[in-house]
């Protein structure tokens, strides 16, 4: 049984992985009992109209009974029992009973539209590079955050986000809908959501290389390189587009004098930039072949 607890400011979430659902209920309620009594102890409230709860599964037929729930014994002799969600946000990420990210895609959607209504009225006072300040401050912004999480998508869910991103460029630079996609991104300067993604990826996979196993060479050859490592072997599509995946593949093809510049953020930055925008990465070159 593995369990995890991750928090920011007011907000904390606890993660569990078992091999059954029964155990991993039983666990859970106990750890929320423990929690409870510790908040009472110190005067403090926990507020459970606020508190709910999540089971993960790939597929519908894993998830667990209905007749199982999560429930906790109050001071008083009584129980109170849980929300179960399907979807919930937190820190402002959708997450998904199933593991898709379908749901919190769909609220960028709508958010994109909303601001090519805005854009269209900006370009008809503003020029092109307080333009280009203001798609940073409210397009770019909201499509970097926490992409790495998200960014692996499957190509139809990903897709309708990439035909935002580009309408809202023809509305800043006044092109139709015929004009060529890639000389959109090259005039106004600014990444594509595949290349922000690959960024944001390359960015994190080497600031948290110490995690990366590394590969054991027990030979010398010329083409030997220290700093590559080991690919974990993943047989679930859906895992093989993870970021514990992705970046990992990633991380072996960055080149060195890249990697070199880890301690030195703004120069790391900027040679991440170089490097997306001559590599043409995607994220097929990443996974397995078939």
């Amino acid at each position: 049984m593995l369990m995890m607890v991750f928090s920011y400011a007011d907000d904390a979430c606890i993660c569990y992985v078992g091999d059954d659902w029964e155990s991993t209920f039983t666990l859970a309620s106990n750890d929320l009992q423990t929690i409870y009594n510790w908040y009472t102890s110190m005067t403090l409230q926990l507020n459970l109209d606020k508190s709910n709860y999540m089971t993960f599964s790939i597929t519908s037929t894993g998830q667990p009974p209905e007749q199982l729930t999560l429930t906790i014994p109050l001071s008083d002799n009584q129980t109170t029992t849980l929300q179960k969600l399907t979807s919930t946000r937190y820190l402002g990420i959708i997450l998904d009973q199933h593991l898709k990210w379908s749901p919190h895609i769909q609220t960028l959607q709508t958010k994109l539209r909303h601001l090519m209504h805005i854009f269209s009225n900006l370009r008809r006072v503003c020029s092109k590079n307080i333009l280009r300040m203001v798609y940073h401050a409210l397009v770019q912004s909201l499509l970097q955050y926490c992409i790495c999480s998200w960014g692996g998508a499957y190509t139809n869910a990903i897709n309708p986000l990439k035909r935002g991103q580009n309408i809202i460029l023809r509305i800043i630079l006044h092109k139709d809908r015929l004009f060529h996609t890639k000389t959109l991104y090259s005039l106004l300067d600014v990444f594509p959501l595949t290349d922000i993604y690959m960024y944001k990826m390359t960015l994190y996979s080497i600031k948290y290389d110490h995690l990366w196993p590394r590969q054991i060479t027990t030979y010398n050859t010329r083409r030997s390189r220290q700093d590559l490592v080991q690919i974990r072997r993943v047989n679930k599509s859906l895992a093989q587009r993870h970021f514990y995946y992705l970046g990992l593949k990633l991380y072996n093809i960055i080149p060195q004098n890249i990697k070199m510049w880890k301690e030195r953020p703004l120069l790391l930055k900027l040679k991440t930039q170089e490097f997306i925008k001559q590599s043409d990465l995607t994220i097929e070159k990443l996974l397995p072949m078939t």
